[in-house]
């Protein structure tokens, strides 16, 4: 059985501002939910965060099939690009 680690660090360094951290984490919990019934579109949504701050390099990886019902994001998938923004993503997998 693999397990999968996802890591998700909200870093604005770069904008060289402040991420007020109030209400960020109630927003993000149904996605857990989600997650366990089967929607992977915030996974897909991660993998995309990463290639873009280049923790995951554009070509070294086969870009994971695009989740059904992609354009239609629920209001915590909505929070999520938000604050990816300034996310950096690690996904590590582990046996």
């Amino acid at each position: 059985m693999k397990k999968l680690i996802l890591d998700i660090c909200f870093d604005n360094e770069n904008d060289g501002g402040w991420i007020e951290g109030e209400g960020i984490l109630s927003t993000l919990v149904p996605l857990r939910h989600n997650l366990l019934q089967g929607d992977y579109q915030w996974l897909y949504l991660a993998w995309l965060a990463a290639v873009d701050y280049e923790e995951i390099e554009k070509d070294s990886q086969q870009e994971p099939p695009a989740p059904f019902n992609l354009n239609k994001l629920s209001s915590p998938l909505k929070h999520f690009l938000i604050y990816s923004s300034f996310a950096i993503v690690n996904i590590l997998f582990t046996k």
